[in-house]
């Protein structure tokens, strides 16, 4: 049994239409769908915004904090500094210090899973154009 409540009638229209797509291809609302409608994401602006992240004012200090983090664990050797790491757990502490590194450290692992094996992009970026950053590699 979940331990959260399940459903995405309160969560606005993307929840419903979600609920629908779901109730229509699977006869219910899958659970993973119902427990994920809790966390409504984040401001497209900001989505829109990394690639300048470090000029723009649309960022908090701690998002530019864990910003500046994760490109720091995904350079290549990694170049995660002490003084960083304190910044950032005096702002989160252990618990959320681990999330956010164990978050970081999948989605890399994805993002290089998916390049060794030269997996490429199946057109969803079309849906969700973001400017490419100065420092991406072309294939």
């Amino acid at each position: 049994m979940a331990r959260i409540p399940l459903g995405t009638s309160d969560k606005g229209l993307l929840g419903r239409l979600a609920a629908w797509y779901s109730k229509r291809k699977y006869g219910k609302v899958v659970e993973p769908l119902g427990a994920m409608s809790h966390h409504r994401g984040v401001d497209l602006a900001k989505i829109e915004g990394v690639p300048g992240w470090r000029q723009s004012e649309i960022y908090t200090d701690l998002e530019r904090l864990v910003l500046e983090y994760t490109e720091a664990v995904t350079t290549t050797p990694p170049i995660v500094t002490d003084g960083l790491v304190a910044r950032l757990r005096e702002q989160l502490g252990d618990a959320r210090m681990v999330e956010l590194t164990e978050l970081v450290a999948v989605e890399n692992l994805r993002s290089r899973f998916n390049s060794a094996l030269g997996l490429e992009s199946q057109g969803f970026k079309a849906e969700c154009a973001l400017p490419q950053p100065g420092w991406a590699v072309n294939r």
